[in-house]
């Protein structure tokens, strides 16, 4: 039976195609179509020129960013067998024609002639619910980047105007703290209060938490503070609105965290691991899709980017090896995040994590081994579908 094979070069407006046969030969050129309904059509009409009653068309695509997925929508839509690849593999089939060359239209054929010999790995497209997760928690990332720069702006503001503030309270951006500031930006806003006012203030804002003694140590902080004492209605206006943009940020975080916990549900062996909870259980599960991809743990690992990198050349093999960091960001970070925590609540990752910093590990070494175990672990209990068990 006779086939075409589609190889086509993803970019963010425009992709470039190449079609071939089975025989390795071009047809119709390469061609560079828009990342649009017209520009998918286009694409088509070339595959149209050379698709006979009996033809078999598969289409191959690198899974580039997230510009691949309108393409593949469209192609599946339509009913066409639509293989996605690993960027990495056609690097390597690259290197197999020794070519340096690395254009749109090379890579268009290299992806193409990948899908003619078959030597290809078909990266598994994940369901709606997993990329309506996935899309999810990954945004849960870019909030939280955001609320972290913005409480970084908040500290470097109050270091200027009011740098002893900060250390009167034990979380600087607690209730109590917030409510203050948002009131009264500057030392000097707060002197004009009178001991009084300023205690039933605290008291108010703390909901009694606080009271004279709390007040009086604020005071004595604004009376001896060796913040600037010029341009303050600037600081204070610029602090306003960081302090409005931390609320907002605040707000939109914990209404995703609601809205991921609904899409995600209550039910998973992950939370069975002292350590994650339900928004670090959801992106794991989001990135990793289903296990059964996964043959062995150690594939899990790579493809976190966790696994250590080697180094050897003849005799010298080097002994400081990193994180290969060469899989999933995502991924990495939440099994970073889960592995801090685990390494001082989860007393099979804590006695593992004490055991390394004995050997002298460094500490950021240590939570790497950790995060290695628990990436095993997490393998492990969502292959089986049980739960992990002290």
């Amino acid at each position: 039976m006779r086939a075409l094979f589609v190889g086509i070069d993803i970019a963010k407006l425009a992709h470039q195609a190449t079609v071939i046969d089975e025989t390795g030969s071009v047809l119709g050129g390469s061609i560079r179509f828009a990342n649009s309904t017209s520009g998918g059509e286009k694409l088509l009409s070339l595959v149209y020129k050379y698709k006979q009653e009996n033809t078999e068309v598969v289409f191959g695509m690198e899974a580039t960013g997230h510009y691949w997925l309108s393409l593949y929508s469209f192609l599946a839509g339509r009913g066409y067998h639509v293989i996605v690849i690993n960027p990495y593999q056609s690097d390597a089939w690259r290197k197999v024609y020794l070519s340096a060359v690395k254009t749109d239209k090379e890579d268009a054929f290299l992806i193409a002639d990948l899908l003619r010999f078959g030597s290809i790995k078909e990266s598994q497209v994940p369901s709606e619910k997993t990329i309506a997760l996935r899309n999810l928690t990954r945004f849960r990332v870019s909030l939280s980047l955001q609320l972290s720069d913005t409480k970084r702006r908040i500290l470097g503001v109050l270091e200027q105007v009011f740098p002893e503030f900060p250390a009167l309270f034990s979380d600087a951006f607690g209730k109590t703290a917030v409510s203050i500031l948002e009131e009264y930006q500057t030392p000097e806003a707060l002197e004009t209060l009178s001991e009084r006012k300023l205690t039933n203030l605290v008291a108010r804002l703390s909901r009694g938490r606080f009271g004279k003694q709390k007040a009086e140590e604020i005071r004595r902080a604004a009376t001896t503070s060796f913040g600037i004492t010029f341009a303050l209605d600037s600081f204070s206006f610029q602090l306003q609105l960081l302090l409005r943009q931390l609320e907002l940020l605040s707000k939109q975080v914990k209404l995703l965290d609601t809205e991921i916990t609904k899409l995600f549900g209550h039910e998973s062996v992950l939370f069975s691991i002292p350590g994650i909870g339900p928004t670090t259980a959801a992106a794991i599960t989001a990135e990793i899709g289903d296990i059964h991809r996964f043959k062995t743990s150690s594939q899990l690992v790579s493809f976190a980017g966790i696994n250590p990198t080697v180094r050897q050349s003849g005799n010298f093999l080097g002994n400081k090896n990193k994180m290969s960091k060469r899989g999933s960001p995502y991924l990495r970070l939440a099994l970073w995040q889960a592995s801090v925590v685990a390494s001082r609540k989860n007393p099979v990752l804590k006695a593992f994590y004490e055991q390394k910093v004995s050997e002298g590990k460094h500490k950021m070494t240590a939570i790497g081994a950790v995060s290695r175990k628990l990436t095993g672990i997490i393998f492990a209990i969502m292959r089986d579908n049980k739960p992990f068990i002290v």
